[in-house]
């Protein structure tokens, strides 16, 4: 059996109970308004799986508001060719002071995401989509198997596995206890 002590580490696995689109949570800070007016050729390559939106022209000048560069950026990024970016989203979050992104919410087949903050002229670092940034890829819903056989194929270190942000349906947790007394009650 095994012997379990105080752990010298935790940690979290994500369970995708229903489909996510690819999504980039801004870093901060970020350049401020009268920074951002200041761009009126800006790059952005926004790639999520195969489709690249490779935005050029991008201009802020007229931007009265945080809020107004998102929704200046919005609409190029709903401009470009691809199903990944036709009802994208981007917000500026007030709260945490960041631009986030949302991929197209029908498109939640497994994708990454990524943006090429290098790239002459690119918005990237002014947005917060660069260093620190998190770049969260389009995750297709999982059963309760599909993310405990996904958290294995990462790490089988660990002594127990718990769902703790949402309840368990009766299924769902009958489910779980037949894959880890498959697994020969590896966990406890």
């Amino acid at each position: 059996s095994k012997s379990l002590s105080t752990p010298r580490k935790i940690s979290y696995g994500r369970h995708a109970r229903t489909a996510s689109p690819a999504r980039i949570y801004g870093a901060v800070p970020i350049a401020t308004l009268t920074t951002l007016q200041n761009i009126t050729a800006g790059t952005l390559a926004l790639t999520i799986g195969a489709q690249t939106a490779s935005l050029t022209g991008i201009n802020f000048s007229a931007a009265i508001s945080l809020a107004n560069v998102a929704s200046i950026l919005q609409t190029a990024i709903q401009a470009a060719v691809g199903d990944q970016f036709t009802t994208a989203t981007v917000a500026y979050d007030a709260t945490s002071g960041s631009f986030n992104f949302v991929a197209s919410s029908g498109e939640t087949d497994a994708a990454d995401i990524s943006v090429n903050a290098l790239a002459a002229g690119s918005i990237a670092t002014a947005m917060g989509w660069a260093t620190g940034a998190i770049f969260s890829p389009a995750t297709p819903a999982q059963t309760i198997t599909e993310a405990l056989d996904a958290s294995v194929a990462i790490s089988n270190n660990f002594g127990s596995f718990a769902f703790v942000i949402t309840s368990l349906t009766n299924d769902e947790t009958i489910e779980a206890a037949t894959w880890n007394a498959a697994n020969n009650v590896l966990f406890m």
